[in-house]
C-alpha cells in the first residue's frame, strides 16, 4: 500500500508538471509580439507602402497605397527575418511596409517593383484564419510568427 501511494503521488507530479509547462507555453505563445497600428498613426514622415498578400505565395502581394503606378504589384526586400504564419498572411491583413522603391524586376510572373524595406507594421484590426486559441485583433503573438 505504502509503495502504491507513492507510485500516485510521483505520477501525480509528473502530471502536474506537464500541465504547468503546457501552461506556461501557451501563456508566452499568446503574449504580444508586434502591435498594430491604426491606419491614420501611419508615420507618413518616411516613405511608405501599404500592401497586402494577394496570392497563393507570400511572393504575391499587391500594393494599396504608396504609389502611382499602374502595376500594382511589388516584391519586398529586407534584412529583418519575421515570418507570419498563414493564418495571418492569408486573411486579408494590409501591411506598411517603411523604405524605399529600388528599380522594377520583370521575370516568367510578371513585373515587380522592388521595395527595400527596413521596418514594418500590420494595420489594425488584425485578421486572423481558423486557428486552435482565440487571439487579440490589437497585436501579433508569439504564436502569429514562424521560427
Amino acid at each position: 500500500m505504502k509503495n502504491y501511494i507513492s507510485n500516485h503521488k510521483t505520477g501525480l507530479i509528473t502530471v502536474g508538471t506537464i500541465m504547468l509547462c503546457i501552461i506556461l507555453f501557451v501563456i508566452w505563445g499568446k503574449s504580444p509580439r508586434k502591435y498594430a497600428v491604426d491606419y491614420d498613426k501611419i508615420d507618413t514622415d518616411s516613405q511608405y507602402i501599404i500592401v497586402e498578400y494577394i496570392g497563393s505565395t507570400v511572393a504575391q502581394m499587391q500594393i494599396v497605397e504608396g504609389t502611382e503606378d499602374e502595376n500594382k504589384f511589388v516584391r519586398i526586400k529586407s534584412d529583418f527575418h519575421d515570418t507570419l504564419s498563414d493564418s495571418v498572411v492569408f486573411s486579408r491583413n494590409l501591411y506598411i511596409y517603411y523604405g524605399k522603391f529600388c528599380g522594377k524586376t520583370t521575370d516568367e510572373t510578371g513585373t515587380y517593383h522592388n521595395f527595400k524595406a527596413y521596418d514594418w507594421d500590420i494595420i489594425y484590426p488584425i485578421k486572423r484564419g481558423a486557428t486552435l486559441f482565440r487571439y487579440s485583433s490589437e497585436y501579433l503573438c508569439n504564436f502569429d510568427f514562424i521560427r
